[in-house]
């Protein structure tokens, strides 16, 4: 069983993180920050994209064959919204992608 730090004392299953995936295309996964490294991590992650959004910026992520990732906030559990396209660079290159496709929508 891979497992990873959580921070606080929480072990993720990457298991738990994998079978996140829903059976409709044509509804997204959100998933936090922290389980967005276990994917990358294990190479489940392929492409980011930082989409543009009204006033705001999100990041998505894609999956072989899978749904469409977004970020959500740890609270709220939104969608995270990045006030700056800077600001959801940073946040992909802390998931550990070196490059990412800006895109005017969402990703579809």
């Amino acid at each position: 069983m891979l497992c990873r730090q959580a921070g606080a004392g929480v072990l993720i299953r990457l298991a738990d993180v994998l079978s996140c995936s829903t059976k409709s295309k044509n509804v997204g996964v959100n998933l936090e920050l922290r389980e967005l490294k276990i994917l990358f991590d294990s190479g489940a992650l392929k492409e980011a994209h930082i989409c543009r959004l009204f006033d705001a910026w999100t990041l998505e992520c894609t999956r072989p064959g899978l749904d469409p990732v977004s970020m959500t906030t740890a609270k709220s559990k939104d969608v995270r919204r990045f006030k700056s396209l800077d600001a959801a660079w940073r946040t992909a290159e802390e998931i550990g992608f070196r490059r990412a496709t800006v895109k005017s929508g969402a990703a579809g």
